[in-house]
């Protein structure tokens, strides 16, 4: 299960959730993580991303005692070194 979101909605769709201003909707698919990120873009939206403890809570909240992915990426480059992005491009600020 997992948890995807559509950002700067007036109002979400039947069976999603909204939270500030984002929409949020628990799969019942299992699926592993890269199955789960194009399911998501294939409904126009992504894997969840965490922005602060606050909204961390609240997807904790919704999703129960599932297990979630997260729209979070990290890569080896050259140097050996970790680099993490989420999954519409943006750093990582929250941790």
């Amino acid at each position: 299960n997992f948890v995807q979101t559509l950002q700067n909605t007036p109002c979400c769709p039947p069976g999603w959730r909204m939270y500030m201003s984002t929409c949020y909707q628990r799969s019942s698919l299992t699926n592993n993580w890269k199955s789960a990120k194009q399911d998501c873009e294939i409904k126009g939206s992504h894997l969840v991303i965490l922005n602060d403890e606050e909204e961390e809570r609240f997807v904790h909240r919704f999703g129960g005692a599932v297990s979630m992915w997260m729209g979070l990426k990290c890569c080896k480059d050259s140097n050996n070194s970790w680099t993490c992005k989420w999954v519409d491009g943006s750093l990582v600020l929250y941790r």
